[in-house]
């Protein structure tokens, strides 16, 4: 059940490409979207059904959601060049160390991961 909510914020998160950013669907999406995250995590811990696969798509859908709200909110904010280029540099650092830890520890990182 809980993985179940979990998918549905990866879905839910694509959803909100298609909407028109900072419109009525918008914001309904979003906060569906959020509520989804704080509820998958409550029902596996309430139900005793949490688990390492779980965690992995809990962390995948919290990043394709702040991947997606980047790609719909940097657009409508204008910032200076120099916070563009931060906000690049600072996702490569967790890129790399995310892909180290993995080579390292042959697994994703417990400090990636969250309990669902």
């Amino acid at each position: 059940m809980a993985n179940a909510i979990t998918i549905s914020r990866i879905v839910s998160s694509l959803i909100l490409l298609l909407c028109p950013t900072l419109s009525a669907s918008f914001y309904c999406v979003y906060v569906l979207t959020g509520i989804t995250d704080f509820l998958d995590g409550f029902i596996a811990r309430r139900t005793r059904t949490t688990s390492q696969l779980g965690a992995k798509i809990d962390m995948m859908a919290d990043t394709i959601f702040v991947v997606v709200c980047l790609i719909k909110f940097l657009p409508e904010i204008r910032f200076p060049l120099w916070i563009y280029i931060w906000i690049v540099v600072v996702a490569i650092i967790k890129i790399i160390n995310f892909i180290l830890g993995f080579m390292v520890n042959k697994k994703i990182s417990r400090s990636a991961q969250r309990d669902e």
